[in-house]
């Protein structure tokens, strides 16, 4: 019973301490220069205790653009970063790559400082392989 009681005090000390955070970013996916229609772009945020939290995935529009974001509260600063599904330079009609790319840590606020700026990534060009990791996935072919 004790336990308890100390557990509960400490998550409600460490919730009274957590700060609502912002990330947003934007930009356009393109494939050797070939703007990516409906890709899925995932806003994640990297936890270190736990698994990392999912905040939500758009589609990229017929030019290629995304703008995606998330809010958390958290104690220490937020690391969000995105994975982007799609099928450049996939090689076989199975399967479909995963590239990612971190938030730089200076685009991400505190949820009372407004207005804020996205992190613009700008052309991503997903041709080659991601700067914060790339992998290859393949479906079992029936």
């Amino acid at each position: 019973m004790k336990l308890l009681i100390c557990l509960l005090l400490t998550s409600s000390l460490a919730l009274s301490y957590a700060k609502l955070q912002t990330a947003r970013a934007t930009g356009q996916l393109v494939c050797a220069g070939v703007p990516v229609r409906f890709a899925n772009v995932t806003i994640w945020e990297k936890d270190t205790m736990d698994p990392d939290d999912k905040f939500g995935t758009v589609k990229t529009d017929i030019r290629g653009h995304f703008d995606i974001s998330m809010e958390e509260s958290e104690i220490t600063k937020i690391k969000p970063y995105l994975v982007i599904t799609h099928k450049c330079n996939a090689k076989h009609d199975n399967c479909h790559r995963e590239s990612t790319f971190n938030i730089p840590e200076k685009y991400v606020f505190e949820k009372a400082k407004t207005p804020h700026e996205p992190w613009n990534a700008g052309k991503i060009e997903l041709h080659v392989d991601a700067r914060d990791g790339d992998k290859r996935i393949c479906d079992k072919k029936n």
